[in-house]
C-alpha cells in the first residue's frame, strides 16, 4: 500500500488554494486513493486571530463520477441527501466545504448541519440552517469548491454529525468519494433539511459533494491528512455502515 502523511492547517483564506491541493485524489489501475484528516497540537502561529482559527474536523477525497468502469452514480432529482460524518476534534463553529470536482454543477436549495441522533435522525435542537456569501441558496458550477458560512454549534470531538443538502432538480451524476463506508440517507422528493427525523427512500454507503468540515479551534490544534488506499478508508475493518469503526477515525 502506497501511503504518506501530510499535515495541513488552515491559517487564513489566502492559503486555501494549497490546502485544496491536499484533497486531490488519483487513481492507479486498480485502486482508489484516500485522505482522511486528524487533528493534533502544533505550535502557535502568527496567521491565528484571537487565539482561535479554522481547523478540518472531518475530510475526504472527492473524485469523479466514474473513476473506473462501472463504478458510478446517477445523482438525484429534488431529494435531499442527510449524510453522517464522525468528527475528531470538537469546536463552538463549523462550516462545510461542497465539491463539484470533476463533475457538472449542482443547485443546492439549502442546506443544514447538526447533531446526529443515529441513522436519519437528528438531536432536536441541534439543526443550524447553513447561508453561503448569506444566500440559503447556492448554485455551484462545475469543478468548484464552496465553504459556506460558519454557524455556533457545539460540535463534540469524535461525534457524528448530519449535514443535510436539498438538491434542487436533477443533479446529473454527483461528484462523490464511493467507499464511504459510512451510510447515507436520502429523501422521496421534496426538502428535508430541517426534519428531525428525515423520510428515507434510499440509502447510499458513499458522500456526495461534501468534501470537509471545519470547526473553530485554539491555535495550538493542527490537522494532518492520511493518504492512502481502501484500507484506510476502513475496508473490511470490524464496523457496520451506520456506527463509526474506521481506523482513522480512532485516531481523531
Amino acid at each position: 500500500m502506497n501511503r504518506t502523511l501530510a499535515m495541513r492547517f488552515r491559517m487564513s483564506p489566502e492559503t486555501s488554494s494549497k490546502q485544496k491541493r491536499l484533497f486531490a485524489v488519483r487513481y492507479g489501475p486498480a485502486i482508489v486513493k484516500t485522505a482522511v484528516i486528524l487533528t493534533f497540537a502544533v505550535a502557535p502561529t502568527a496567521f491565528c486571530v484571537n487565539g482561535e482559527h479554522w481547523v478540518g474536523t472531518w475530510s475526504t477525497a472527492v473524485h469523479e463520477p466514474e473513476p473506473l468502469a462501472g463504478i458510478t452514480n446517477v445523482g438525484f432529482q429534488d431529494q435531499t441527501l442527510r449524510q453522517i460524518v464522525h468528527t475528531s476534534i470538537g469546536g463552538s463553529r463549523v462550516r462545510i466545504r461542497l465539491s463539484t470536482f470533476a463533475s457538472s454543477g449542482v443547485a443546492v436549495g439549502a442546506a443544514h448541519i447538526a447533531i446526529s441522533n443515529g441513522e436519519s435522525t437528528i438531536i432536536p435542537g441541534s439543526d443550524r440552517a447553513l447561508t453561503f456569501g448569506g444566500s440559503p441558496t447556492i448554485a455551484i458550477p462545475p469543478g468548484a469548491t464552496v465553504l459556506s458560512d460558519g454557524v455556533n454549534l457545539d460540535v463534540p470531538s469524535l461525534g457524528d454529525l448530519a449535514v443535510s443538502i436539498w438538491v434542487v432538480g436533477s443533479s446529473g451524476p454527483a461528484t462523490w468519494h464511493s467507499v464511504s463506508m459510512q451510510r447515507s440517507y436520502v429523501s422521496p422528493p421534496g426538502d428535508f433539511t430541517a426534519s428531525n427525523v428525515m423520510p428515507v427512500e434510499s440509502t447510499r454507503d458513499a458522500w456526495f459533494w461534501l468534501a470537509g468540515v471545519d470547526v473553530i479551534s485554539s491555535r495550538h490544534i493542527g490537522a494532518v491528512v492520511t493518504f492512502g488506499d481502501s484500507v484506510t478508508d476502513g475496508t473490511n475493518s470490524l464496523q457496520t455502515l451506520t456506527i463509526d469503526g474506521r481506523i482513522t477515525s480512532l485516531f481523531g
